[in-house]
């Protein structure tokens, strides 16, 4: 619901003297630089016809029915001098004209007069909007955050709001609604043109330099797994997919419920979908990595309406959009995200959406497994690939080495990003999937023989990543990126020069293309012979309930490690949280559990700044309390039994009992030993789950009591 709060207000007049423009958020400093001949004007719609007779259509790029981007021939020194000139240009027909912001890796952002801001109370909404004239609509996936949209507010404006927000306590983030330009990281009839399957000099190039899927199919083929395609819609009656597509969403609005806007020619989530999970053995087109995968089609952007040859084509999208997606198919179930796009400023609102998936997605919290896309414009990483929780996929081409301008491939126009933060590589040239289907896409027909770039080795990576998780469903996300990532092919002419602990085992890396190229049939087989113990070189408690837990240790601690950084989920049961108690730093440290569910407990290990090592464990936090008390599982609610002295934590209440209240775990007392102060036996049972202690004198005792998992369990009581 919106709400609308008026006040008459003047804002300062603007001077753009400066050529960037920044703001703050969360410690970080984002800064862009302001194009000096592209502005971003809004009209009325009536006024559309008359805007684009009047100066070459060449220079307007249409964004909606009121907006567009336009091109002066003459550059400016500043924005102030440009917007005069461009208000002349058009006969002072438009109603507003902001600058092209652009960041660091070359992508495009405008504001358009909205915030996106998440606060602790709702109520203190008001009070940081009022000199303001607003509207807010409340974000359906994230309490207390909104997206503000300011009458009259211009983007310089825009950006001191922002610094003065982040400065408010009562503000957890708050960052503007951008409007993103990014580019798209862009027996079955056609199975032999499929090179990434299995490659047998497909175009000259080298025979077996492909993910081995073939050979994986006699294992496993995705069934039961949902892959998300967060991009620009599906088309849902492609005869190649429609069989393996579920409901979808369209975050733009657009009630296509995750299909294309087909009159765009907005084709790139078709191929996609088609890489991931093209329907097999169905005499026509192609084969899908994990043909029995379903896909949850999710629409975030539309393209511009400019041909597919016009090189200022791109997508349209915001913040807002990103994140309601990446929001909507967790929500949905999706296991697994495949993102095959990228660039711009990075955004709190989507790292939180995607930072919600990986930690919080799927049941009992296993997490989504999350992949994006590097970029194709051979230099540095785009975002949100460069996030450390997701999975950064490059391209490879058919002679196995890095997309370059110089690879076999002869597409010299583009390279496949690379750096540090790339993981993994998979085929990303003369890719053969779905168009859509009919006249409208990138071919006249319902197949494209040559979809390339990042855009294309993200959904064979994803499709990969379906056929393990399909083995083995209760797999963790963490699990399955230490297979894919573990049983890849080193290929290419780079020496994989980093050499470290991964994972419990010995991994090579270089930043031209991460572990190497995926191998699904090693991927697999890696999967069905998946040792959860010898995997790990964490040790501790993997079973454990909200309050406690244990130290947990690397097992094989490095000589010249410098620091141990242990990370934890967040939240809580009652008022348990997680909670590193000790030990940070250092190759063991004392952790208790908080919130329930499964989840990695991990520690990154470095030499200097050098990371050299990274080991995870997969925990079961279980509540203790399951059935107790007012049907909620609070322990503090209605009748819960507490025996004359029983032992578990202390629930939160004040009482000096402790209870094992987990019958559906059939969690029990081993053994009970009761101490006196000087450190004397005075009472052991065995599998008794009641201690008389009525004939003990007054004073101060120490219970220490093993249970049916192996943990230990300590209380000191006062015996009155």
């Amino acid at each position: 619901m919106k709400y609308l709060y008026i006040l008459i207000l003047i804002f300062p007049t603007l001077i753009f003297s400066q050529e960037k423009l920044k703001y703050n958020t969360n410690g970080q400093s984002i800064e862009f630089e302001i194009s000096k001949n592209q502005y971003y004007i809004k009209f009325k719609p009536d006024k559309k016809t008359i805007i684009k007779n009047k100066i070459d259509l060449k220079t307007v790029i249409p964004i909606n029915e009121n907006t567009a981007l336009t091109t002066s021939n003459e550059s400016s020194l500043n924005f102030k001098k440009g917007k005069s000139k461009t208000l002349e240009d058009f006969d002072y027909q438009i109603e507003k004209v902001e600058p092209v912001l652009i960041y660091k890796d070359g992508v495009k952002q405008v504001c358009n007069e909205e915030i996106i801001i998440q606060i602790s109370n709702q109520s203190y909404l008001k009070k940081l909007f009022m000199d303001y004239e607003y509207t807010y609509v409340q974000d359906e996936f994230n309490d207390n955050q909104f997206l503000i949209k300011i009458s009259g507010i211009n983007t310089h404006q825009l950006f001191e709001l922002t610094n003065r927000l982040n400065q408010d306590k009562n503000v957890v983030f708050a960052e503007p609604n951008f409007i993103r330009f990014m580019k798209p990281h862009t027996n079955d009839q056609f199975f032999s043109s499929q090179w990434s399957l299995n490659n047998q000099g497909y175009l000259g190039g080298n025979v077996d330099a492909d993910m081995d899927v073939e050979e994986s199919w006699a294992h496993s083929t995705g069934s039961g797994i949902k892959v998300a395609v967060i991009d620009e819609g599906v088309d849902l009656t492609h005869p190649d997919l429609n069989a393996n597509l579920l409901s979808g969403y369209d975050a733009t609005d657009g009630n296509l419920n995750g299909a294309p806007n087909e009159a765009n020619l907005d084709a790139h989530g078709t191929a996609c979908a088609g890489i991931i999970a093209g329907v097999a053995n169905n005499t026509i087109g192609v084969a899908g990595v994990a043909y029995n995968a379903k896909i949850i089609p999710v629409r975030i952007g539309y393209s511009n309406e400019l041909p597919l040859t016009d090189p200022n084509r791109a997508w349209i999208t915001n913040n807002s959009w990103i994140a309601n997606g990446i929001n909507w198919a967790v929500q949905n179930d999706a296991d697994i995200l495949s993102n095959s796009w990228g660039g711009g400023s990075p955004s709190t609102a989507i790292t939180n959406a995607i930072n919600n998936a990986v930690n919080y997605g799927r049941t009992n919290h296993k997490g989504c497994i999350v992949l994006f896309s590097t970029g194709n414009f051979n230099t540095n990483v785009s975002y949100p690939a460069t996030l450390n929780n997701v999975i950064a996929v490059g391209a490879s081409s058919m002679c196995d080495e890095r997309k370059s301008p110089t690879s076999c491939d002869g597409e010299f126009w583009w390279g496949s990003n690379f750096g540090n933060e790339v993981d993994v590589v998979a085929p990303g040239v003369e890719i053969f999937t779905t168009d859509i289907s009919g006249a409208n896409g990138y071919s006249t027909g319902d197949y494209d023989t040559n979809f390339n770039g990042t855009s294309s080795a993200c959904p064979n990576a994803a499709g990969v990543a379906a056929l393990v998780l399909s083995v083995n469903p209760n797999f963790t996300q963490t699990q399955v990126r230490e297979i894919l990532e573990t049983t890849t092919d080193k290929i290419g002419n780079t020496p994989y020069n980093v050499t470290f602990q991964n994972y419990g085992a010995t991994e090579t890396w270089n930043n031209q293309v991460g572990y190497g190229r995926l191998n699904a049939f090693s991927a697999v087989q890696k999967a069905i012979n998946y040792d959860n113990y010898n995997s790990h070189y964490i040790t501790g408690p993997t079973q454990i309930t909200p309050g406690t837990g244990g130290f947990y240790k690397i097992s094989n601690p490095f000589v010249y490690a410098t620091n141990y950084v242990w990370s934890i989920p967040s939240g809580c049961t009652y008022n348990y949280c997680w909670n590193i108690v000790q030990g940070q730093g250092t190759s063991a440290a004392l952790i208790h559990g908080g919130s329930t569910g499964v989840y990695d407990i991990t520690c990154k290990v470095y030499n200097g700044s050098t990371q050299i090592g990274n080991y995870y464990i997969t925990v079961n936090v279980q509540n203790p309390y399951n059935g107790g008390g007012g049907g909620n599982g609070d322990p503090c609610d209605g009748d819960v039994v507490i025996m004359p002295t029983v032992i578990y934590p202390p629930e939160p209440c004040d009482n000096e009992n402790m209870n094992v209240n987990n019958a559906s775990e059939r969690v029990y007392f081993k053994k009970v030993i009761i101490y006196n102060l000087q450190g004397q036996k005075i009472i052991e049972t065995n599998e008794k789950q009641e201690v008389d202690i009525s004939f003990l004198s007054s004073g101060m005792y120490i219970i220490k009591a093993e249970l049916s998992n192996n943990e230990i369990m300590t209380k000191k009581i006062l015996k009155q």
